[in-house]
This record gives C-alpha cells, structure tokens and sequence, in this order.
C-alpha cells in the first residue's frame, strides 16, 4: 500500500511539473496563443505573455478591455478583420492575416490561425488560436512584386527585342512573352501580330524572319546549349529584308532548384555599329559602371587613346542635351571652375603618385550652361595597367546644387531661429528627459549675471537659482518630470539671482516630441513677473479702495432715500393742492410745469435710489401671495393713457396652465412690466405692444414673461450693452425720448433677485421683444 502511494505522489508530481513545464514554453514562445469569445465584440478570455513579446503590451491589457485587440488592428483592416472571426464560426477553422498596432505605434503583420471549440451539443463556446509576427514574410513578398514590377517596366521599356522562352522537355521552347520593342518590329517589319506567336515553339517565330530550318535547328541545339551549361551564350545575326543585324544574347533563367525554366532572348540592333571589338569592350564596361550609378551622369576618359565619354545624363545635369555638347576635353575639363581646377591637378598628381590609390570621391563646381555654376559631387575610379601607370579615369558626377542650396536656407532657417529665440523675453531653455540643460538664449542669463556653465551638467532645479529654497527645487523638480511625462506645467516660482536679489518667475514646461509623437526633450520658459505682480496688488488695492468707497456711497444714498423722497413728495403735494386753487391761466400753466418737473425728478430719484439699494445689498422682496392676471391689467391699466395718446393696442395673453395665484413681490414685479411696456410705448409709434404670460421650461415653478412691440428696435451690438446702468442705445435717445437709462438695469437686478433672466430678441427697424423669467412658487390653497 505504501508504495503505491508513493508511485501515486510520483506521478502527480511529475504532471505537475510538466504543466508548470508547458505554461514556461509558452509564456516563453513567441507566437501567441488565445481564446476569445465566438460573437460580439470577440473579447479575449486567455492571452499567453507571448504578446509581450510579439507587441509589447501586457496580457492583461487584453483580458481587462474588451475591445484591446479589436482598436489596435489598423482601420483598413478592421471590417475583414470581424469578417474572418465571423466566418470561422461557419465552419472549424480559419485563418487570416491583418496589421496590429503595437505598443511603440508601429504597425505588424500578424497571422491568426482559429479554430472553433464546441460544446456536445454543436454551439460555439470560444474561439482558439495562435498568431504570429509575419511582416519580415510580407516585406520581402512585397519587395518581390515590386522587383518583378521593376522587371516588367524594364523589358518593356527597353529599345532592345526580346522575348521570353518557356523551356519544356524535348527540346520544346515555348513563347511566353514577346517585349513591346519586338511587338512593334513583328508589326512594322513582318506585318505580323505578336499574339500570332504566344503559346507556340519558338520555330514559328524564328520562320517568320526568314530562317530556313536548318538555321532553326542550329538554334535549337544552341538554346539546348545554354539550358543545359545554363551560361549566357551570344551570336550575330545577319541582316535580311524582315530584320536587321542583330547581336543576340540568350540568357539562361535560373529557379532556386538550380533548374534552367526560361530562355531570355535580346536582340540588339548592331547594324549602325560604329566601333570594333575593342571598343565594345569599352562600351560593356562602362555598362558595369552605369548600372552602379543610374541616376548619376557618367564620364570616361582613356587616357591611352585621349578619348572622352559623356553620358546623356552628363549632359543634361549641366543643362545639354545629349548632342549639344561635344564628348571632348573641353567639355570634361574646360567646365571647371577655375578654384577647383588647380585643386583637381594636384589630386591627379597625387594619383599619379601613389600606385594603391585607385578610387576617388570630389566636390567641384562645373559651369552650367546659362553660365552658373553646379555643385557636383564626383565618384570614381582609377583604372591601371600591370605596371600600375592608369589607363583609365572612370566615374560619375551626381548634382548635389540643390542639396547644398537647402543646407544654406537651413543653416540660414536655424540661425534665424536663433536669432528669434535669442529676442525672446524671459528665458527659453531646451533640457534633457532627466532635466539637463542643452542650450538657451543667453541675453536674460548676461542680464542677471548668470554663467552658461553654472545652469549646466546637473539637473536644473539643482542650480544656484532654486538653492535657496528646497519647495521651490522641489516645484521646478516635479513640473519637469511632469514635462517629461507629456504634461504641460506652468506656476510662479521665487528664483535668486546675482547679488541675492529674489525675483518672481512664471515658469513653463512642456513636452518635445519627435516625429513619432514621442517625448524626446523638454521645453522650459521662464518669464520675469516681479514688476508685474507688484502692479496687480497695487491695483487690486486701488481697486478694493474704490469698491470701498462705492459701497459707502450707495449706502450712503440708501440711507437717504427718505430725506430726499420726503421734500419732492411735499413739493408734489403742495403743488396739487395749490392747483386745486383759484388760479390764473398763466399760474395754472407754471405750477402744471412744476407739478410734471417734480414728478420727473421723483421718478429719477427713485430709480437712483433703488440702484444704491439694490448695490447696497438693503433691497429686499416681500414675497406674499398674487394673481399675476391682476397685476399685468393694473399695470396696464395705468399706461393706457399714453398708449392711447400714440394711437397704440395694448394686448395681453396669460396662458391658461399659469396659476391663479403665486406667491411673489407684486410691487416689484409691476415695476418690471411698467419699465419694460413703459420703454415699449416709448419706443414705438404705431402698431401695439402685446404682453404674454407662460410656463418656463427653466422649472416647474418658472413663468415666462414677454414684452413685444412694433417699435425702433435695437442695433446687435447694442443689446448686450442696453441692461447696463446709464446706457441707452444711443445718446441722442436720451434727448429725445427722456430718462436715465437706469430702468432696464434696474429690471435686470430685479429679476435676478426672481431667480430669473432677462434678454431681448430685435431686429433694428422691425422692433423689440424682451423676455424674462421669475421663479414664483404656486400658492397652496387656505383651505
């Protein structure tokens, strides 16, 4: 019993430490393995630390968002991305390919490979898979279909005929591609059409130029030649009625098996051939030469013969065409600036000199043809006999005027940058991530007596400036590192200068980022504030002192409202009753002027007064139960006079969901209305002015008030200005329609006091509808 219980231990152990064993294997394993779930947004249920790897994140930014995988495939892949998770459900297995963004930002090609897990009744429980990195695979396919594209365009575009041939058992050469070049000689010469030829041994084409068979044959064993030696073989051609003279070239295509599956065949035209064979020698290493510098233009000078070469592109970067300048000395040496020609005698001379010397790279200037110079820069080499004497200088130059020309507008770029850093106001620093200066405007540095030297190699809130004081290195500290982290950070700092001299500093730091978005710097900025701060505490002083003396002023006119009210209100009461005396026509008409002066000067005064009020904080509502309906009727009742002396409707509308009765200040309340249609018979001269009454949408217990009239209306720029104190929309207004321009201030505050707003809707000319709203609580019933 005892041993096999202790087989049983064994065993146990064992599996364990082959799961630990597997779990380490593919943690470890670079390709990815997980499950998701099989609908939805196909969350990650499981992910190996494979992703770590693979991508950088950790498996559990997968596991704790939903969508962590979904958000990061690139958006062009998105949409095929859910449509290959959703068709593996149709069947067990699938796998697709898609770019997933990485950690960094880059994006990489990944492989899936899913299959379905079942449960016994056939429903998809989760999805499970591996993938792996696959874009080294998908760069080199693509640099494959762009290296066979790049084929494509270079057999087509070549002046050369050639065609290409499919090698079958037998002997067989079957015509699979036939180059424009040859297309149009096939047309223009034989009058025949290429596809007349594809698809079929090479015999037929070769017939048609007029090659007997015993000619073919010999062909045929030559094809055979150079499959089996799979060597480049070449021949001429005779010329004939249907072709010219041709050198032709069949050059053996070779598959990684080692095995010869195509024939290339060139023809190059030979029958306007102008050198001997030395020559085409020449020509075939210049060839060589020409496909290490395409792009630049190539010269060659044999210094045995004396002979000059000019390629085209020579030519064209010095502004010729190919026949416009001479393949001579004067052409290769006379164009050099006279500065880099005697430069240029001396490197030949040391050339000539040293014998290991064999290759050479130049700058030099070579006059252009509208008579400016190009810089060149010239890349060559030196070709010797066995004696080591040279017999050749061959090259290329590539035109680098341009390039040079950009260097200078950036030098000149950074130095006006320079310059502009340079007149920046305060100071303007560039630091490392860990807080190390790099470079800054010197000017405030010279202003305030600090050395370069003193703000560098130590972080920056280590220097003498923040010594002073460890909170403000530990502010400066904290607002870098927060920089470094891609936050922008700003705050005033005490920072000493020369002499012990504290001055007040607002302080910027913000992230630099490189061309990937990274945090590569920090930017910092420091302006001086001292003067300035000392002007806001003596204005905020002067200002408190003014809002001092303010307040003691509308108290002052609070408090006086009774003794200024008291004597108008005698003078106006005297005046009735003097009215209500015998009189004179000529008295009556003085004391009628005094009795309307009066009354205009209370109304002032009262406005006055209730502005000190309201300002003094001593205006209070009376808040008492009202019937709105009865306050707009008395209040229009007691304007009907006017109206009617202006010819004018006055309207009103209380809509029926209003309540019977509120609780509010009744007394204030009419004075709104009597401001707001008082300034609306005012203003209008014909037509009406109509009052309506509604809920507010603001609240269950807001009502909506509006005032619309037919009048002037009201300028745009004017109707912010118009709730102001002793503002009206022009100054001319004042003159000619009277007041104070206090009224609709007064409203304003009054209203505000409500709980509520006012604003006003106008167009000049059309006129004026001014809202407002008070929050006036339905009264609850006595009974």
């Amino acid at each position: 019993m005892e041993t096999s219980l202790t087989s049983l231990a064994r065993t146990l152990e064992a599996r364990e430490t082959k799961a630990e064993r597997l779990e380490t294997l593919v943690n470890a394993c670079p390709i990815v393995m997980f499950t998701c779930k099989p609908g939805g947004d196909f969350g990650a249920t499981f992910v190996t630390e494979g992703v770590r790897t693979l991508w950088g994140y950790e498996p559990d930014d997968f596991l704790n968002q939903g969508r962590f995988w979904a958000d990061r495939v690139h958006p062009e892949d998105v949409g095929a991305f859910f449509g290959h998770l959703s068709r593996v459900l149709d069947g067990d297995a699938y796998s697709h390919e898609y770019r997933f963004r990485t950690k960094s930002g880059e994006y990489r090609w990944t492989h899936d490979e899913l299959r379905v897990v079942r449960d016994s009744a056939g429903n998809a429980v989760e999805i499970a898979g591996y993938c792996f990195d696959i874009t080294e695979q998908k760069i080199g396919e693509s640099a494959l279909r762009e290296s066979e594209a790049r084929q494509k365009v270079i057999f087509n575009s070549t002046s050369d005929l050639q065609v290409l041939f499919r090698v079958e058992p037998g002997d067989i050469y079957i015509t699979e591609s036939i180059n424009r070049a040859m297309t149009e000689n096939l047309r223009t010469r034989m009058g025949r059409n290429a596809a007349d030829f594809l698809g079929k041994d090479f015999a037929e084409l070769v017939a048609a130029t007029g090659l007997s068979n015993e000619h073919i044959e010999a062909r045929r064993a030559f094809y055979r030649q150079t499959v089996a030696e799979k060597t480049t073989l070449r021949f001429d051609t005779p010329s004939s009625e249907v072709r010219d003279a041709m050198e032709v070239s069949v050059y053996p295509v070779v598959d990684q098996q080692g095995s010869c599956t195509h024939l290339l065949w060139n023809g190059r035209n030979i029958s306007k051939r102008i050198r001997a064979e030395a020559g085409l020698r020449e020509s075939e290493a210049r060839y060589a030469l020409v496909t290490e510098a395409i792009h630049e233009g190539i010269f060659d000078w044999n210094l045995a013969t004396g002979a000059y070469y000019l390629s085209p592109r020579y030519k064209e970067i010095l502004g010729f065409g190919e026949d416009e300048l001479l393949n001579s000395e004067e052409s290769f040496f006379g164009r050099i600036h006279p500065e880099d020609a005697v430069r240029m005698a001396e490197t030949v001379d040391r050339y000539n000199n040293d014998l290991a010397r064999d290759r050479f790279t130049d700058e030099l200037r070579l006059k252009h043809r509208d008579g400016t110079y190009r810089w060149v820069v010239s890349r060559g080499r030196i070709v010797r006999n066995d004696r080591g004497e040279p017999i050749r200088i061959v090259g290329a130059i590539g035109d680098m005027t341009d390039r040079l020309e950009a260097a200078a507008r950036l030098a000149a770029s950074e130095k006006r940058l320079r310059d502009i850093i340079g007149s920046v106001f305060g100071f303007l620093g560039l630091f490392t991530l860990e807080g190390n200066l790099i470079e800054c405007n010197r000017a405030p540095l010279e202003l305030n007596g600090v050395p370069f030297e003193e703000l560098t190699n130590r972080p920056f809130w280590e220097t003498l400036g923040w010594r002073h004081d460890p909170q403000e290195q530990a502010r400066v500290r904290d607002g870098m590192l927060r920089a470094a982290q891609g936050e922008f950070v700003r705050f005033e700092a005490s920072l000493a200068v020369q002499g012990g001299r504290k001055m007040i500093v607002d302080m910027t730091f913000g992230p630099l980022r490189d061309q990937h978005g990274v945090v590569c710097n920090i930017i910092g900025n420091g302006v001086d504030v001292t003067a300035r701060n000392i002007a806001e505490a003596e204005l905020l002083k002067a200002k408190e002192t003014a809002e001092s003396a303010s307040r003691a002023k509308s108290e002052f006119l609070a408090n006086m409202s009774h003794e200024i009210r008291t004597p108008m209100n005698g003078i106006i009461g005297l005046t009735e009753v003097l009215l209500d005396t015998p009189l004179d026509d000529e008295q009556r008409e003085y004391l009628t002027l005094v009795q309307s002066s009066a009354g205009a000067l209370l109304t002032i005064i009262n406005d006055i007064l209730d502005v000190s009020k309201i300002e003094a904080g001593k205006l209070l509502l009376e808040i008492r139960e009202l019937d709105v309906r009865e306050v707009v009727l008395e209040t229009l009742k007691g304007l009907k006079v006017p109206a009617d002396a202006k010819g004018l409707n006055l309207v009103h509308h209380v809509a029926s969901n209003v309540p019977a009765r509120v609780l509010g200040d009744a007394g204030r309340l009419r004075q709104v209305l009597i401001n707001l249609i008082g300034n609306a018979i005012k203003f209008t001269s014909h037509g009406q002015v109509s009052v309506v009454i509604e809920r507010s949408a603001e609240g269950p217990e807001a009502l909506h008030f509006s005032v619309q009239d037919t009048g002037i209306g009201i300028p745009p720029e004017k109707q912010a200005l118009i709730f102001e104190a002793f503002t009206q929309v022009d100054g001319s207004y004042t003159r000619r329609f009277g007041g104070t321009g206090l009224g609709l201030a007064i409203a304003s505050r009054l209203i505000q006091m409500m709980d509520g707003r006012i604003w006003v809707e106008s167009e000049q000319g059309a006129g004026s509808t001014f809202h407002f709203t008070a929050r006036m609580q339905p009264a609850v019933s006595g009974d």
